[in-house]
């Protein structure tokens, strides 16, 4: 595959990702706040990293999710927190057989 079409497959793909992250993880809730609409993609990009050049698992990717509410928004731990988080590494999983390219 041309470099070319791998930026624009990764680009396609972070944006996928940050629209999973601010649609259905939205822990600080300004999924509808037009000026926040950047809020979560350094959580996007690590993601997109893990999703395809580590290939991790949801289980990864839930646990990373948790750990940002946690230890980096400062969020109580909470089943359901994380219930939400594997939820939402469900639906990012889901997107990986459309872009591997490996």
């Amino acid at each position: 595959m041309a470099n070319g079409d791998n930026k624009r497959e990764l680009s396609e793909l972070r944006s996928k990702v940050r629209l999973v992250l601010m649609n259905e993880w939205d822990p600080i809730g300004i999924k509808d706040v037009p000026q926040a609409q950047d809020e979560y993609h350094t959580y996007g990009d690590r993601v997109c990293v893990m999703l395809m050049d580590a290939l991790a698992s949801k289980r990864a990717i839930a646990a990373y999710l948790y750990d940002v509410v946690i230890n980096r928004m400062g969020f109580s731990a909470s089943a359901a927190a994380f219930e939400n988080c594997a939820n939402v590494a469900d639906s990012i999983i889901a997107l990986r057989p459309g872009f591997e390219t490996h």
